[in-house]
């Protein structure tokens, strides 16, 4: 078939194709009975690029067709799972689900306990007789005591167990677990009256009462100087909000070696 130049806009071809030009190196060949075969726009209302298939899509939504069996298929811009309002991340869910996804191979699955905060705390409290202590079996701090997720934040679990049971705790009050005996038990990390979570173990004290009970801070507490020989008077104690202390000379001293560390460094 001969070329089209961009002067023409009809060329008759007898007895087989009508061939109209619609702008300069474009074909659009229509046969007598109205049947489109050459290059047209894609089938999809709205959609003007190039026809590449023969079902009469372009080449996007002839993938689209491929991937999802459907041309007119649009991905979606939140995620699929019920409930779920994130953005989409990848295969239609969020960058949660599909991190669950690829890590479980089930968007939905989960190693954190899910449900009323209540039913989860005791779900993981191992509760013997009222008068023993209710240890708790899930995820520990480094120090020892038992934490859980309430409302996405992080809450200490005998702290949320006194707030459940009695009430608010009072401001700098801090939990005291009173099955703790510093004669039998050494405490620190491994003491298990840390995962207690009975009630009527737990009671609101100022921290300093808190730290006396506490063996290791007890010991610390009965001392009458500081490492470098500076007596703890008064005018020389600094206290602390979790009641415990600090020498206000040898702060001093560490503020001078600072400084001098930091005029030499800028000579």
């Amino acid at each position: 078939m001969p070329r089209i130049s961009a002067t023409c806009s009809v060329v008759a071809i007898p007895g087989i194709f009508i061939v109209t030009m619609i702008k300069p190196g474009t074909l659009f060949i229509v046969t007598v009975n109205g049947v489109v075969m050459g290059k047209t726009p894609c089938s999809i209302d709205g959609c003007t690029r190039d026809r590449a298939s023969k079902q009469g899509w372009c080449k996007m939504h002839h993938k689209r067709w491929q991937r999802h069996g459907d041309p007119t298929y649009e991905r979606p811009t939140v995620c699929i799972v019920d409930s779920c309002d994130r953005p989409v991340f990848g295969h239609g869910w969020c960058k949660m689900h599909h991190r669950r996804w690829e890590r479980h191979g089930d968007p939905l699955k989960t190693l954190i306990k899910t449900g009323e905060p209540v039913a989860r705390l005791w779900s993981s409290v191992d509760r013997g007789a009222q008068q023993s202590c209710w240890l708790w079996t899930g995820s520990t701090q480094s120090n020892g005591y038992g934490y859980m997720k309430v409302n996405r934040k992080t809450v200490m679990v005998h702290r949320y167990v006194f707030e459940t049971a009695r009430g608010p705790i009072p401001e700098t009050y801090t939990i005291d677990h009173v099955c703790h005996d510093p004669k039998r038990c050494d405490g620190g990390v491994d003491c298990p009256h840390r995962r207690c979570c009975n009630p009527d173990h737990l009671k609101a004290v100022p921290p300093g009462d808190n730290n006396t009970r506490d063996r290791c801070i007890s010991r610390n507490g009965q001392k009458t100087h500081c490492k470098r020989g500076h007596a703890f008077t008064p005018d020389n104690t600094r206290i602390y909000k979790s009641g415990s202390r600090a020498c206000r000379r040898c702060a001093a001293i560490l503020a001078h070696e600072r400084y001098l560390k930091r005029k030499k460094d800028q000579a």
